[in-house]
Order: structure tokens, then C-alpha cells, then sequence
């Protein structure tokens, strides 16, 4: 998400989407994921829907890609950080 903010910079309207959804996601990198945060996140994005859809009578293409991108990201994250291969990299982590 990081990466595609920095590749949208030249088109402002994208980038600005991006920059609002991308925290949200990065976030969750860190955050133990309990469910009133994401609640918070998805209110969010809920929020940015209609604003969307308000403003611009249609969804721009980065709020169209970069929610559901997040809403997966937000099924996956509770498989991955359980899974072993994330335990393995934690525990090299620590040794370090």
C-alpha cells in the first residue's frame, strides 16, 4: 500500500485516497487486532465511502481498490500471525 502511495504521488486525488487508507492498513502490522479497532477501521472506510459517494457522486479508483484491499488484509492478518512461519520470525527476531 505503501509502495502504491508513493507510485500515485503524480495524481494527487489517488494519492490523498491513499494516504487516508494506507495507515489503516499499516496499522494492523503492529496492533494486536482486537475487534474494536477494527470496527474503528472499517467505520472508517464506511465513512469514506460516503463521502466519496457524496462528493463525487461515485467512488474514486484508489477508495474503489484500496477498501477491499484492506477488508482482506484484515481476514488474512489473524491466519498470519498465527501461523508458524510468523512464530519462526519472531522468535529470529528476538535473538538478535
Amino acid at each position: 500500500m505503501v509502495l502504491w502511495t508513493f507510485v500515485a504521488r503524480r495524481d494527487s486525488a489517488a494519492h490523498k485516497k491513499a494516504i487516508l487508507i494506507a495507515p489503516a492498513v499499516a496499522r494492523l502490522l503492529f496492533v494486536h487486532a482486537s475487534f474494536a479497532f477494527l470496527t474503528f477501521v472499517d467505520l472508517f472506510l464506511a465513512f469514506l465511502i460516503i463521502f466519496g459517494l457524496w462528493c463525487r457522486r461515485s467512488l474514486h479508483r484508489m477508495t474503489f481498490v484500496g477498501v477491499p484491499l484492506t477488508i482482506c488484509w484484515q481476514l488474512i492478518y489473524p491466519l498470519l500471525a498465527r501461523s508458524p512461519g510468523m512464530s519462526y520470525v519472531l522468535a529470529w527476531l528476538q535473538s538478535k
